[in-house]
Parts: structure tokens; sequence; C-alpha cells
């Protein structure tokens, strides 16, 4: 008897942890997302780049302005972003994903700068240029 519940529970476990296993990687797969943001027109980046250029300068220097999904910007919420980070450094929306398997849009040129918007679609993927200004587009031709 005891040796039928320990085989049992061995089951069970196991069980659990590959139905857990599967449905992590079912609500942590970034590249719906991706995929998502890839979609946008050069018009509807550039839209998002300014909105978050504006939203950007509203903040002091050196302070750190977060946003979820309630009160994300519009251009952002529209593609399902859950959240949104402006800082000095590395200004990010977290668009989905879970652990190490994330997609993001990364905003570079907010403030001065090269204006552009890169897409990481997972940590083990390298970024992709979405965006890039006209004008740096034909200062590089």
């Amino acid at each position: 008897m005891l040796k039928r519940l320990i085989v049992w529970f061995a089951t069970t476990c196991v069980a659990l942890v590959v139905i857990l296993m599967v449905s992590m990687h079912v609500l942590c797969d970034p590249s719906g997302a991706a995929a998502q943001a890839r979609a946008l027109d050069p018009q509807q980046l550039e839209a998002m780049h300014l909105v978050l250029s504006l939203l950007d300068a509203s903040r002091n220097q050196g302070e750190v302005l977060r946003r979820d999904d309630a009160s994300m910007p519009l251009e952002l919420s529209k593609i399902g972003a859950q959240g949104l980070v402006l800082d000095d450094h590395a200004p990010r929306a977290y668009l989905a994903g879970c652990m190490d398997d994330k997609a993001y849009l990364w905003f570079f040129g907010l403030r001065s700068g090269e204006k552009r918007i890169e897409l990481a679609p997972g940590e083990r993927l390298d970024r992709e240029v979405l965006w890039r200004s006209e004008s740096a587009e034909q200062s590089i031709q």
C-alpha cells in the first residue's frame, strides 16, 4: 500500500512539473509580441517615439518613470505592452515573456542623439532596428 502511494505521488509530481513547464512556455513565449511590434508601420513607430519623447521630457534628470498597463501610453497599449521604464540609461517597454525570455522595445534619442527603436525579441536573440528617424537614415546614405 505504501509503495503504491509513493509511486502515485511521484507520478503526480512528474505530471505537474510537465504541465507547469508546458504552460510556462505558452504563457512566456514572447514571439507573438515581437511579431506585433514588427508589424507596426514606420508612422506608428515614429508616433510612439514622439509620445515617449514628450513623456520623457516630463521627468527630471536622474528620475525613473515607470508605467504599467493601467497608465500605459495608448501607442504601447495597442500592442499589449506590459510595462514601461523611462530612465537616463535605457528607456524600454516590456512587451511579453517571463524569466529570461522577454521581448522589449528599446528607445534611443528621446532627448538627444539618433532617434531609433530597437526590438529585442527574446533574451537570446540579437536586437533589430525597427525604426530610425529619416534624418538619421539620410546621414547614413
